[in-house]
């Protein structure tokens, strides 16, 4: 059986178009887990790729160079907040820097209060300021520590928490 020239030509036109549109897609890239929209606060700006890691390794010496990272920022007319993502190559990773910054910070010497684990919900600490909340969160390869003002660090929390499902594909 033979197959027309313009058939054969058609299908692999076809297959390249999908396979262009697919591989600049990453399944696992860090941007999918950034919301356009939490908390009633709208996405503003985001830092990706080498500037987000060398800001988050200036916050965490001991991050690792297999994470991709962004930061997002978020904001309305009252209230603003920060997303500071890294997606790891693998759960083990995530999870073992977020206890070390949770142990790190309950010795003190930084400006965070104590860090309490949620009992509500798994893979999240709390520390409350005066006037921000900062959150860990952990989901599988994704570490986020988020900083929110205080009156709607709660219902930041639970938005992300919605965006950000156990395992995002």
């Amino acid at each position: 059986m033979t197959i027309p020239l313009k058939t054969s030509a058609n299908s692999l036109f076809v297959v390249f178009v999908c396979l262009a549109l697919f591989s600049g897609c990453s399944r696992h890239s860090v941007e999918r887990y950034i919301a356009p929209k939490l908390a009633g606060m709208q996405l503003g700006q985001v830092i990706k790729g080498d500037q987000a890691q060398k800001i988050i390794s200036n916050l965490h010496a001991d991050m690792s160079t297999d994470a991709e990272s962004a930061i997002a920022t978020y904001s309305n007319r009252q209230y603003k907040s920060v997303a500071y993502l890294t997606l790891f190559e693998s759960a083990e990773k995530s999870d073992t820097l977020a206890r070390s910054m949770v142990e790190k910070i309950a010795k003190g010497g930084t400006p965070f209060p104590e860090p309490m684990m949620r009992a509500d919900v798994a893979g999240v600490w709390q520390m409350e300021g005066e006037k921000e909340m900062n959150y860990i969160v952990v989901r599988s390869k994704l570490l986020a520590w988020l900083t929110v003002d205080r009156p709607v660090g709660e219902a930041f929390l639970q938005d992300f928490l919605r965006w950000i499902p156990a395992e995002r594909p």
